[in-house]
């Protein structure tokens, strides 16, 4: 199943087992496992956004902050503060198992 999402271009999804919950299959985008990749300690959104390099502030947090945050691979250090100026994110323990998946797939 893996090897079809990679053929047609899309990212690898990815399975979470939980007793109570069931389990859970996690569709990521492109942008998603983009934004990953740079993440390193705690960044905020504009070092993020040259890391990848891209200009426009409202399409990256569309597209990359946003979805990242709905999945959860990401998270925010002030998450009740979201506008913040001090805020940053970093790579939740869900984000470390995708990249974690990711990097496997690769040597594999």
């Amino acid at each position: 199943m893996v090897q079809k999402y990679l053929e047609n271009g899309l990212s690898v999804p990815f399975w979470k087992s939980d007793p109570k919950l069931g389990v859970t299959v996690t569709f990521s985008t492109p942008e998603v496992i983009k934004l990953l990749e740079p993440l390193k300690g705690e960044m905020s959104r504009l070092d993020l956004q040259e890391a990848i390099g891209l200009r426009d502030a409202e399409h990256f947090r569309k597209f990359y902050i946003n979805p990242a945050l709905e999945i959860r691979v990401i998270e925010m250090t002030i998450p009740k503060k979201r506008t913040s100026s001090k805020q940053r994110y970093r790579i939740s323990s869900f984000g470390e198992q995708i990249l974690t998946t990711l990097n496997n797939y690769d040597e594999g």
